[in-house]
């Protein structure tokens, strides 16, 4: 009877570029996206980066003070004001934290599965679910990051939901449709998903970044853009 033997790591390819610590890689999200993907598709990691991403942009919610939560639930009428009784303002406070965290959290296993699906069963690309885990696990840094800069435009106009958009560039299309799709489109959401297209180029030589990008911004951003406005602008 043969003995169970152990699975061994399977060493990465000689040569091939040696993963780079933990606190480099956020500023190689931004900066040298290319060199960090490149190490990251021989040692796929991910739940930690995207923990602490989500940890961030959780944490940036604690910096909102109770007076704009307060004036949050007055916009949002007194329904909403009712239904989460006279404690609203203070249960949003303390809730936001995880809710902005499980977003980040969430979003990023979206993008992955979409996308996987998308690039490896459609187009037909070869790589691993986890490689594709690994390069939107490191890209929610962007969406992470988004969340503090949106903080000091937040608090001065006391509106939770400001963003800057593709909309926030076109002010000519007024209101309707259009102009919701585009006002859907984030930028740091942009970001991620044309950053996230390099990696996901990197992972087969057959494929380029452009191309890559144009279907990844399609499928993750417009398309879900196209949809999401039918909401204001049929039941606005």
């Amino acid at each position: 009877m043969n003995e169970y033997q152990p699975e061994e790591r399977v060493p990465a390819p000689e040569g091939s570029p040696k993963l780079p610590s933990f606190f480099v890689r956020p500023a190689m999200v931004v900066f040298q996206p290319a060199d960090l993907f490149q190490a990251l598709a021989n040692r796929p990691v991910w739940f930690p980066m995207l923990a602490f991403a989500a940890l961030a942009a959780g944490s940036s919610m604690l910096f909102v003070p109770g007076a704009v939560w307060e004036q949050t639930m007055s916009a949002a009428g007194p329904e909403a004001a009712e239904a989460m009784g006279g404690m609203g303002a203070a249960v949003m406070r303390v809730f936001s934290p995880f809710a902005a965290a499980a977003a980040i959290f969430g979003s990023a296993l979206f993008l992955t599965a979409v996308s996987f699906v998308a690039f490896v069963f459609i187009r037909g690309d070869e790589a691993k679910f986890r490689q594709y885990l690994s390069i939107f696990a490191h890209t929610a840094i962007i969406g992470a990051l988004g969340a503090y800069v949106y903080l000091p435009f937040r608090l001065r106009s006391e509106d939770l939901q400001l963003t800057f958009s593709v909309g926030t560039f076109m002010p000519f299309l007024g209101e309707g449709y259009l102009a919701n799709v585009f006002q859907i489109m984030d930028l740091f959401g942009l970001w991620t998903v044309v950053v996230a297209a390099l990696g996901i180029s990197l992972l087969d030589e057959r494929r380029r970044w452009g191309s890559t990008a144009v279907v990844a911004v399609a499928l993750l951003l417009v398309v879900p853009a196209l949809v999401f406005a039918l909401i204001p602008t049929f039941f606005g």
